[in-house]
């Protein structure tokens, strides 16, 4: 009969307590180095821009680039956003984008750039909020600065070309449009203006 209660006892708590104590050790030793190593990952994708990856080269004007060149990178510190690089007019699956129509802001222009896809580091935008600020720093080290100032939904890829106003920088967020039996998108604008 002792032998019977003893093995009932070590099954019923021996066992559980073990296999639970060492369960807890090994999220107790192994989650700081997930979470050690997702922050040195998320580091390295916002660190410096590998540029030998894209078509480099002095420019004045947008005018005087091809489709895929290399304009510079776009930041938002608020949403983790890193240096995403910006390519012109080429979609391009390491960057993202600025639509043709787009001008460079030393001549007063306005950019629409555009995510590469659903999941691109734009979708980080998401949590950026109406004041937050956006950075645009061209391959020529100039810095501009801008301010959201309201997010627009449901644009339609027709009516991107009506938010290119002087002065104004638009960061937009492709969505599959379902209802459309081709491939097309929506997109969410985050509309900002200098700072």
């Amino acid at each position: 009969m002792a032998s019977l209660l003893f093995n009932f006892f070590k099954r019923a708590i021996i066992v559980p307590v073990v296999v639970t104590a060492i369960v807890i050790g090994a999220i107790y030793l192994y989650v700081p180095s997930l979470i050690t190593d997702g922050q040195s990952r998320a580091t390295e994708e916002t660190a410096a821009v590998d540029l030998s990856q894209f078509s480099v080269k002095e420019y004045n004007s947008f005018r005087e680039l091809k489709s895929g060149d290399y304009i510079g990178t776009v930041s938002c510190s608020s949403v983790e956003l890193g240096e995403t690089p910006v390519v012109y007019i080429a979609n391009n699956e390491k960057a993202v984008y600025a639509i043709n129509g787009s001008a460079e802001p030393w001549n007063g222009g306005s950019m629409v750039i555009i995510g590469n896809d659903v999941y691109s580091q734009f979708a980080k935008l998401y949590n950026s909020e109406k004041g937050d600020y956006v950075s645009l720093k061209f391959y020529s080290g100039n810095t501009y600065d801008y301010k959201i100032e309201k997010k627009v939904t449901g644009v339609t890829e027709n009516e991107l070309k009506n938010y290119l106003v002087d002065g104004q920088l638009v960061l937009a967020v492709p969505y599959n449009d379902f209802s459309n039996l081709g491939n097309s998108f929506f997109y969410t604008l985050y509309v900002a203006r200098k700072a």
